[in-house]
């Protein structure tokens, strides 16, 4: 639901973008807070549409419209968020420093949506990943962001409130299930 959401914001608002959601046949479901997981999302897929707007405006006749395809898998213990887009990509350089606050690529970014998505995934135990997008017609065309994150259930989550003594103190926000 948390990324059926998102993607639906952009394909209201961005019509010209091709938007696909790839959805696992039985809902995942896991223990996170849900309002930070929808944001660190929206911001992935807005980076994906701003990164196709750069390509477009760089290669006009581009024979491709923009795509963005956002995944979401299980994988053992793991749930794993991806988002794919046909854009700009990312530089090959220095490209894990597009997580830190205020590193940007774009001349209107203000650098802080990836910083802020590696911020929640963190939060949550987890690992974000930036990669090329998988190749099309033998050359690589935009970027690959996968969030992959614990799936922790109810039981794990109160044993770690447990031993940690003062678990309920711990928590700013009460975890939410979420698919």
């Amino acid at each position: 639901d948390i990324v059926r959401d998102a993607v639906f914001l952009f394909q209201v608002s961005r019509p010209e973008i091709g938007f696909t959601l790839d959805l696992p046949d039985k809902p995942a479901t896991m223990l996170c807070d849900r309002r930070l997981l929808t944001q660190a999302v929206t911001n992935l897929v807005k980076n994906a549409s701003e990164a196709i707007d750069t390509a477009m405006e760089a290669e006009p006749d581009r024979a491709d419209k923009g795509h963005v395809v956002s995944k979401v898998r299980s994988k053992g213990d793991r749930l794993q968020i991806t988002v794919i887009d046909n854009g700009c990509g990312l530089p090959k350089e220095n490209r894990q420093r597009l997580v830190e606050p205020y590193m940007t690529t774009r001349a209107k970014g203000t650098g802080l949506g990836l910083a802020i998505v590696q911020r929640i995934t963190e939060q949550h135990g987890g690992i974000l990943q930036l990669a090329d997008a998988p190749k099309r017609s033998g050359k690589v065309q935009g970027a690959s962001v996968r969030m992959d994150l614990p799936i922790r259930e109810m039981d794990e989550v109160h044993a770690m409130e447990t031993s940690a003594g003062n678990g309920a103190q711990q928590q700013a926000t009460a975890p939410e299930a979420a698919e």
